[in-house]
């Protein structure tokens, strides 16, 4: 019988299930839960469609200024909750590029008009873009502005409840201020929510 055991203990050790679903090695996969009220920012940035590269890089700029990671490791196959593209140590990063008829189509259906809740996280990130600006996602061309044919976004919201809004809001504004930076030429649209938790 101690046989038996040792083995069982040694099979699970091996393959790795004794942690799987551990909230550490979650989180060492990118997937942390965002507590319900949390503040939360969405930048949105209309893009060429040779411009995901420059805003990858304006973004992982930012995020090594400010101790900001990728996910240690990798899925091989996931399916759950959204999984974040980068973190610090209390702040989910979520990094997307998107065709613009596409977010746009998502507001259109997940907008916050439609929701009982207008400022939830789960809304904001199930929603897909629920609260885009309207006025977000263009590009000037022939001197007109027109919806970018891209769009990157970048959701952000703390996973850590005792992380103090004044410091979200901090890090939230540099983030806006680091793609608007990075992108002079257009307006960098975001929008944010600091009401929840003080």
């Amino acid at each position: 019988m101690r046989a038996f055991f040792t083995a069982l203990v040694f099979m699970f050790a091996v393959s790795g299930c004794g942690d799987r679903n551990s909230v550490a090695n979650l989180r060492a996969h990118g997937v942390v839960s965002i507590y319900q009220g949390a503040p939360f920012c969405m930048v949105y940035v209309g893009l060429k469609s040779d411009e995901w590269p420059s805003f990858n890089t304006a973004f992982w700029h930012y995020a090594e200024q400010n101790d900001i990671r990728k996910p240690r490791k990798h899925y091989t196959s996931y399916s759950g909750p959204p999984k974040a593209a980068a973190m610090s140590a209390h702040v989910a990063f979520y990094v997307n590029y998107w065709p613009t008829p596409d977010v746009v189509a998502r507001h259109n259906v997940f907008g916050p008009l439609g929701s009982k809740d207008p400022m939830s996280w789960g809304n904001a990130m199930i929603g897909f873009n629920s609260y885009m600006p309207t006025n977000a996602c263009l590009i000037k061309k022939d001197g007109q502005e027109i919806l970018a044919p891209y769009t990157g976004s970048i959701g952000i919201a703390p996973y850590d409840i005792n992380y103090s809004v004044r410091e979200f809001k901090k890090l939230s504004e540099g983030l806006v201020a680091a793609m608007q930076l990075a992108f002079p030429d257009r307006a960098v649209r975001f929008v944010s929510y600091y009401g929840g938790k003080q």
